[in-house]
């Protein structure tokens, strides 16, 4: 599935002009994020409606189920990522994924390691709103609100295709869910080069318990 979606006290010229770069990441512990879901895939004329089911732990490696609602679980595909590469597994067959798609994914399934620093480190924010820049695969620039919490974030990946152009994503946030003390979003919008791509509603979230 193609989308497959941290602050710090600032310099005072940064905070003059409301981007905040954020910390080093040491200075925080990630845990392990979970949720359950169903979205929205636009592809073009068609929305094709799928069930969603992804695991990402604190070192970025991922295991998403996703499957045609209307279809149900028997066709549900699953994709693996950890630091030896990335799979497809359907119909009991495993297939490694291509280069340009692995690539494409890594910096999607990135972008949930990202948020998760964002909101952490949105106590040593300003009160008022600011923009974020979260360092990763690629970067990614978080706009939060007056209670900052980020609702909107910005970034470009590379094309799950090989050869193909860059693309750039807006993500759109909302709502809100509490699972160990970390806030996540409920929804999750995103749009690729202006066009709505993927809508994700998360009907259960869990964060893993701090050490």
């Amino acid at each position: 599935m193609k989308i497959g979606w941290r602050l710090a006290l600032f310099p005072a010229a940064l905070a003059a002009s409301g981007l905040a770069k954020a910390p080093p990441d040491e200075r925080f512990e990630l845990r392990a994020v979970a949720w359950d879901g169903k979205g929205m895939v636009y592809a073009g004329d068609r929305k094709i409606g799928i069930g969603v089911r992804t695991r990402i732990s604190k070192e970025g490696h991922v295991v998403s189920d996703s499957w045609p609602i209307e279809q149900g679980e028997a066709a549900m595909r699953r994709m693996v990522i950890d630091d030896s590469g990335g799979w497809i597994e359907r119909d009991g067959k495993r297939e490694p994924m291509p280069a340009a798609m692995l690539e494409h994914e890594r910096q999607q399934y990135g972008f949930y390691t990202q948020l998760q620093k964002a909101l952490l480190r949105r106590d040593l924010t300003p009160v008022t709103g600011t923009k974020i820049v979260v360092e990763g695969l690629v970067t990614t620039r978080f706009s939060s609100s007056y209670n900052r919490i980020p609702f909107r974030a910005i970034n470009r990946v590379s094309s799950p295709e090989a050869g193909g152009k860059p693309i750039t994503q807006v993500f759109v946030l909302t709502g809100q869910m509490v699972s160990n003390g970390l806030e996540w979003p409920r929804k999750i919008r995103l749009y690729q080069n202006g066009k709505l791509f993927f809508d994700l509603e998360i009907d259960k979230f869990e964060a893993g318990a701090m050490p």
